[in-house]
């Protein structure tokens, strides 16, 4: 098998590296960003101390959620990864997170 270079989950073969960076930036330089980048719109900041078990029920309560009812999306800032995993043969990802002395696990499925 040729050499190969990983690239943030993607692999592919050394030589066909420069093109592949090349045409990349070339797509970046022609592209506007706002075409090639998906935007996420966030609904709230939430720290990790604050989410619990009611916190949990009440977002539970916006239920059913659907076309002109999304799913909220919240975002956390300054989480420090302590450590990282992966679960059933690489679907999954176990993590743990720390928020100042906050510390707790995380699994992306």
């Amino acid at each position: 098998m040729a050499d190969m270079k990983w690239l943030s989950g993607l692999s592919l073969d050394i030589n066909m590296f420069d093109k592949f960076k090349e045409s990349l930036e070339k797509t970046a330089k022609e592209q506007n960003v706002k075409d090639i980048v998906s935007v996420i719109k966030i609904d709230g900041q939430i720290a990790l101390k604050d989410i619990n078990m009611q916190l949990i029920e009440e977002i539970k309560e916006l239920e059913p959620y659907g076309e002109k009812n999304k799913e909220p999306v919240f975002i956390l800032k300054n989480l420090k990864i302590n450590s990282i995993r992966t679960l059933s043969e690489g679907k999954h990802l176990k993590l743990t997170l720390k928020e100042g002395s906050f510390i707790t696990d995380a699994i992306r499925i």
